[in-house]
């Protein structure tokens, strides 16, 4: 490894040592609301920083995941000196902040709200977003969302699916979703001789995984449809796997084919909660890995973005647990604790 890249790997592992731990989650858990919330991240935390403008008793749930969200992007622009990765591969991070953003302006429309969603991010993001982000406090209507994203496939994906009267929120979730990871293949084309592609691959696969579990349990779809809408990755997933888990009878016989694959060893059949929980859980463990013994600096710092996202993860899960004053248990046993 480079001198420069041991730089970076010690820079990325000193930062990761910040990271919240198991008694901060359970200090968390014990809080209110969100203003205590809030209030404990300031305070005990390495998030007192970009929250400091925030007023606990004003603080707004979307605000705060904005916030912390963007606090994840500072980080990387200050991490990236330290070594010779490529900004390019963050292309794919882009893309999945640019999603968020228009979900939730979608999900304001829905509710009749001014959309809260931050602007304030770094330069190096803000610079390669495929819209001015500078737009969206003043979005009111559809129409407005389709004018800012105009030209994008993202208008294509909006004004598909949506009008003044209704939108169908969970397909356009959907499709910006399957864009998003046809822009990480392309990626994966682009750069296949780097280590990072396994990573790469393995979010990839995974994704066709919840696919097809969402679409045997949640819809019944048969083998034919799942395999229409679906496209098998061959990863770590060959093609008769992939055939036995479209064919299995129901989410159960799915589960236990899936268990017994190269990722069961992630995750306890007996503890599934529900597919995009396990999903993280094989994701982060994956990450947690790579960031510790991984010599490609590429390699280290998605790693490192993708814990940072299921540490906001967890914070944002424990805050709509005291909104909905979900039990204790029910909201520990979410929580994806690296």
């Amino acid at each position: 490894m480079s001198r420069e890249n041991q730089a970076l790997a010690s820079k990325v592992k000193s930062i990761f040592g910040n990271r919240l731990l198991a008694s901060d989650y359970e200090a968390l858990l014990l809080k209110n609301n969100l203003a205590d919330v809030v209030s404990y991240l300031k305070q005990e935390t390495y998030f007192g920083d970009c929250l400091q403008d925030v007023t606990e008793s004003l603080a707004h749930r979307a605000e705060i995941e904005g916030l912390l969200s963007a606090d994840i992007y500072s980080r990387f622009a200050r991490l990236i000196k330290y070594g010779s990765a490529s900004v390019s591969y963050y292309e794919y991070g882009i893309v999945r902040h640019e999603i968020n953003q228009i979900l939730a302006i979608l999900r304001s429309l829905k509710l009749n709200a001014s959309p809260r969603v931050i602007t304030k991010l770094p330069v190096y993001v803000v610079k390669h977003m495929s819209f001015n982000v500078a737009l969206i406090p003043n979005i009111k209507t559809l129409d407005d969302l389709l004018n800012m994203v105009k030209g994008s496939e993202y208008e294509k994906i909006i004004s598909q699916n949506a009008t003044s009267n209704n939108v169908d929120y969970l397909k356009i979730e959907a499709l910006l979703n399957d864009y998003y990871y046809k822009i990480i293949k392309s990626h994966l084309r682009q750069k296949s001789s780097s280590k990072l592609t396994t990573l790469f691959k393995a979010r990839t696969e995974l994704y066709t995984i919840t696919k097809i579990y969402r679409l045997k349990k949640y819809f019944k779809a048969d083998a034919k449809d799942i395999r229409d809408l679906t496209v098998q990755t061959n990863f770590k997933i060959n093609k008769a796997t992939y055939n036995n888990l479209v064919e299995s009878r129901d989410d159960q016989e799915f589960l236990k084919i899936f268990s017994e694959t190269y990722y069961g060893r992630f995750f306890e059949l007996n503890n599934f909660l529900f597919i995009e929980h396990t999903v993280e859980q094989i994701m982060l463990k994956l990450s947690l890995q790579n960031l510790y013994f991984a010599q490609d600096p590429d390699l280290m710092l998605f790693s490192y973005l993708e814990l940072a996202r299921g540490e906001v993860e967890n914070i944002i899960n424990i805050v709509e647990g005291i909104r909905y004053e979900l039990p204790k248990d029910e909201i520990r046993n979410i929580l994806i604790i690296i």
